[in-house]
């Protein structure tokens, strides 16, 4: 739980009251598909546009995002680098 931070925080989205959730679903989705369209961006700048030459990365709350974004992407990339995962 996210209880105990009562400062301004920098974040992918905000946490509900109960700090184990997000506050506006639709706010995630809309973090998911933000980093999908970079995703079709840096693709089209790799060699044979190859999604398997892309290397995703996520700290903390982007590794729940970054995960999710992955695996509902069009097609499959690799890999993945995950640290403190929630």
């Amino acid at each position: 739980a996210h209880h105990s931070w009562r400062g301004e925080m920098n974040s992918w989205f905000e946490y509900a009251e109960d700090g184990d959730s997000a506050k506006d679903p639709q706010e995630l989705t809309d973090q998911i598909e933000r980093i999908q369209q970079l995703m079709e961006e840096e693709i089209a700048r790799l060699p044979g546009e190859d999604p398997r030459r892309l290397l995703l990365g996520g700290f903390s709350q982007g590794v729940a995002l970054v995960v999710e974004a992955a695996i509902t992407f069009r097609s499959k990339t690799s890999p993945l680098l995950l640290l403190r995962g929630a």
